[in-house]
């Protein structure tokens, strides 16, 4: 019952924690958007490919998403394959 309860819970946390950096960017932190800013261009905000920027804004993306792919199949065993993990973090990454 307490891993169940500990998974749930980590499960929980690494979806605030997603939804924290992704829709609710700081910008103090030096990362995302400034406060009050939409940004309704696809790819806008990483900029050029070769620049900083963008190596730090992709990087980011995928280190936020690497506790998710481990919780989500310990959570949802039936979600346990490489592709339909990854398929989900895409699906959960783009919410257009």
């Amino acid at each position: 019952m307490q891993k169940r309860l500990l998974i749930l819970l980590l499960f929980i946390f690494s979806l605030v924690f997603i939804v924290r950096f992704t829709m609710f960017p700081d910008s103090s932190l030096g990362i995302g958007i400034s406060k009050g800013e939409i940004n309704l261009i696809p790819f806008k905000s990483l900029g050029n490919p070769i620049s900083s920027n963008f190596i730090v804004n992709v990087g980011g993306n995928i280190l936020l998403f690497i506790p998710f792919g481990f919780i989500l199949p310990l959570r949802y065993p039936k979600i346990s394959r490489l592709p339909t993990v990854t398929l989900v973090g895409v699906w959960l990454s783009d919410p257009n």
